[in-house]
């Protein structure tokens, strides 16, 4: 059952806000899990000893070794983009219903868990941002 579907069969049909609490969620599940896939594969576009071995295989044929640097560049920047949309997603969400007098979403909008996410967030921006500027930043300030 895919999330869409799981949120659309718990709330009730008379549920106020209800379009919100199904698809806000659900779009910040997939950015989530989108998120965590990048994340995971990022480090291996720059592991050069490992890189270097598989390109001296068989595998050289399918797998273009030397535009890894192109793909961790692109990997990072749809990983930021990524981060964009669920945090606009997640505060969207809870500052819709917050502002709907939801006092529930109130307080988790300035939960812990919701200012470690601005936190992360911030992190993600100004690596974004400071690598889209890379050719103008120091490489050691990066």
């Amino acid at each position: 059952m895919t999330k869409h579907h799981a949120r659309d069969s718990y709330l009730p049909l008379d549920e106020s806000n209800r379009s919100i609490k199904i698809i806000a969620p659900t779009i910040a599940f997939a950015t989530k899990h989108l998120i965590h896939f990048q994340l995971a594969i990022i480090p291996l576009t720059m592991c050069r000893f490992t890189n270097t071995h598989l390109a001296s295989t068989t595998i050289y044929r399918f797998l273009p070794f030397e535009d890894l640097t192109k793909y961790h560049i692109a990997i990072g920047y749809t990983t930021v983009f990524f981060v964009l949309v669920a945090f606009v997603a997640f505060v969207t969400y809870y500052g819709t219903l917050c502002g709907k007098g939801e006092q529930d979403f109130c307080t988790k909008l300035s939960s812990e868990i919701m200012i470690t996410g601005y936190g992360l967030f911030l992190c993600f921006a100004v690596t974004g941002v400071s690598s889209y500027y890379r050719f103008h930043i120091k490489y050691r300030w990066f």
